[in-house]
């Protein structure tokens, strides 16, 4: 029917010569196939013109198109450092050929199903695969060492930079080990030094990681440490792709007590897995909840224990795990693991001792608890009890069941094989993808060049050159754009942010270094604090740059994460109004204001305020187009008729007025500053 319509067209409307019309028209209904569509994704006529003459291209596009079927179910790369640990990170080698080797100590020889090594993805350096070693084996070796079974080997080719993926060894025959070692063969080299970067090595024996919290040896003097790296952290659980997860909506957020008004106010939740087991291990996964802005990780305990017991009131309990007196890092959304070595019990139980602080209240949540036996999750849809439970007339998102149904609190669960072999799949199918793309565009620009020529030829040099032109405008219009903005992004964030964050991460190894003269270390934390504030602007604007829809609710979780950022330890109320963000989308240019605005407005408090507390509103007007901050603290205040330019204040008000807004600024001495900012936002 379309090529019928065009032959309609061509013959009445067409702006070539009427005695070519005829000509022109055959050639067009000729030169068609069967199985042609214009279809939604085509990004512009050349490549619907493509497809058109093309049954190579068209069945490039159904191959594509059965990749990404294939792909959409399976567990996503969502790479994000969700905890304050980030992994392990080697000394710097001499050469990419230094000896270096580490090892995972099981405690005892297990069978092995399968090994994974997850790259370093760390946002403040822009580090995403960086430091994954280039060659390499991995071995399990027997209790006395005197056995060894070679799992995976990487040596006849160097290996790609994983980027966001694992990499996973399956063991195609039957490994046992009670060591698992990692040789690095040859090591990444960031500059003129080697070094070698992880963020966890599992091992899975039936289901389980059987590493977690194990201990890990280096070669001596080859680990790298401070409170984000070490070998401990190696083995924590803690990955940059958070838990085992599917796309699936959550039927609620998870378990949620009772709000406290004291921190240390005692609260237990506890699962009757309905007959006694063999417990091997348990994983705490914190919630996640949708309906709430901010980072992963709400409501997990600061300080907590972990019991078993055969009896239901826990009175002769097993202590699986209890924090000292440092309260517990808080994992993001990342499982915590504790392996139990097959106690026998009926309950499992985890008892809150220091509760989470959120703002004005004091809570504790989880949004789901895991016990394994064996290889099978015995918690899974059994009852649930706990010292107290949060109203649903409070917060309707969250229930005793949601701890064991088998969600996080944001998608679905699954258990770590499938979502090791999941990743690894994807992976493979989005390499395919890539390179299925790039030769589906390169075979589209041949096949249009060949078509243009052949209808040059038949309907003379006027018409095609007409044709030609309008199709190479309209490819150029809609690409330019897309194409531009893409690069710039990739170009910020892979190179530009790679290397700043290399310097960053080179500068403060360097000085943990000894024997540094003071003016070479100023020198270096000179490097270090540039490069830092380098990144976190190219940060900034890649963020504005992605950021394709402009969705409203996108900007108020920036907001908040920045103010969390910037203002650091200084005590912080945030609250949005209406609580409900509406859908809207923002123009790039009222986004860029706002967030601009508004992070130079809680640099001045860093810098020049000496506050000690600050409140921040975000308030949303009822026809979405207006947008208004306050910002107020309470440190020493200035006098705004004798303030110097650098406040910039006077950005501020230019920020304002370019949105059909308006700044007002007032302080005083010794009062504090309030900053109240409106614009008007074009959708």
């Amino acid at each position: 029917l379309f090529r019928l319509l065009m032959f309609y067209w061509i013959m009445t409307f067409g702006f070539w010569p009427r005695s070519m019309r005829p000509l022109f028209a055959f050639a067009f209904l000729c030169m068609g196939a069967e199985g042609v569509e214009l279809r939604g994704d085509d990004s512009d006529f050349s490549s619907w013109f493509a497809r058109f003459l093309s049954p190579s291209v068209r069945e490039m596009d159904l191959n594509l198109e059965q990749l990404r079927e294939r792909a959409s179910p399976l567990p996503q790369a969502d790479p994000a450092n969700r905890s304050d640990s980030y992994g392990f990170l080697s000394k710097r080698f001499d050469s990419a050929e230094e000896e270096f080797w580490l090892e995972v100590d099981l405690l005892e020889e297990q069978e092995i199903d399968m090994v994974a090594l997850f790259p370093v993805m760390v946002p403040d350096f822009s580090l995403r695969g960086n430091g994954f070693p280039v060659r390499f084996k991995i071995e399990a070796l027997s209790e006395d060492r005197k056995r060894s079974f070679v799992i995976a080997e990487e040596v006849e080719a160097d290996y790609p930079n994983p980027i966001s993926y694992p990499y996973v060894a399956n063991c195609e025959d039957e490994v046992e080990g009670r060591f698992i070692r990692l040789t690095s063969l040859k090591h990444w080299r960031p500059n003129r030094r080697w070094s070698i970067a992880l963020s966890e090595f599992m091992v899975v024996s039936e289901g389980r990681n059987i590493a977690a919290n194990c201990s890990v040896k280096a070669i001596e003097g080859g680990a790298f440490r401070t409170p984000h790296w070490g070998l401990d952290k190696l083995t924590d659980s803690q990955t940059p792709l958070g838990p085992p997860t599917i796309p699936g909506q959550s039927p609620s957020n998870g378990f949620l007590g009772e709000h406290a008004n004291e921190v240390n106010e005692t609260k237990w939740v506890q699962v009757d897995l309905g007959a006694l087991f063999e417990i091997d291990q348990i994983r705490m996964l914190p919630s996640r909840p949708n309906p709430i802005a901010g980072h992963a990780g709400i409501g997990f305990p600061s300080q907590f224990r972990v019991e078993l017991s055969e009896e239901e009131d826990f009175n002769n309990p097993i202590v699986v795990f209890k924090t000292g007196e440092t309260d517990f890092p808080n994992p993001g959304d990342n499982p915590v693991t504790f392996n139990v070595g097959g106690a026998i019990a009926r309950y499992a139980r985890c008892t809150a001792l220091k509760l989470y602080d959120w703002e004005d209240h004091f809570s504790f949540s989880l949004g789901e608890l895991q016990v394994y036996a064996k290889s099978e999750n015995v918690a899974l849809g059994k009852n649930v009890k706990a010292s107290d439970v949060s109203p649903k007339s409070v917060s309707p998102y969250w229930s005793l069941e949601g701890l064991v149904d088998g969600y996080n609190g944001r998608a679905k669960l699954i258990e770590l094989p499938e979502w090791l072999k999941g990743l690894d799949e994807r992976r493979s199918l989005e390499e395919q993808i890539e390179a299925l793309a790039l030769q589906r565009a390169a075979k589209a620009d041949q096949v249009v060049e060949i078509g243009v020529s052949a209808i040059s030829a038949g309907v003379g040099f006027l018409a095609i050159g007409f044709m030609v032109t309008l199709i190479r405008n309209r490819r150029e219009r809609r690409r330019s754009f897309e194409s531009l903005r893409k690069q710039i992004a990739r170009d910020l964030h892979d190179d530009i942010g790679s290397n700043l964050g290399g310097i960053a991460l080179i500068s403060e190894s360097a000085l943990e270094e000894s024997g540094l003269s003071e003016y070479v270390r100023e020198d270096f934390k000179r490097i270090n604090a540039i490069a830092t504030a380098s990144d976190e602007s190219m940060r900034d604007i890649v963020w504005l740059i992605r950021d394709n829809d402009g969705a409203l609710d996108k900007l108020v979780s920036k907001l908040r994460e920045t103010a969390n950022s910037v203002l650091g330890d200084i005590e912080l109320t945030f609250t949005v109004e209406p609580e409900t963000l509406p859908k809207a989308s923002l123009s790039l240019e009222a986004r860029r204001h706002v967030y601009f605005a508004f992070k130079e407005s809680l640099h001045n408090i860093r810098k020049h305020s000496e506050a000690t507390r600050v409140r921040i509103s975000i308030m949303i007007g009822a026809s979405r187009r207006q947008l208004r901050f306050e910002i107020e603290d309470d440190g020493k205040g200035f006098d705004p008729s004798v303030v110097d330019s650098g406040y910039g204040l006077e950005n501020l008000r230019m920020r304002s007025e370019s949105l059909n807004g308006d700044c007002e600024v007032s302080s005083s001495p010794g009062k504090g500053t309030k900053v109240i900012f409106s614009a008007s936002l074009k959708s």
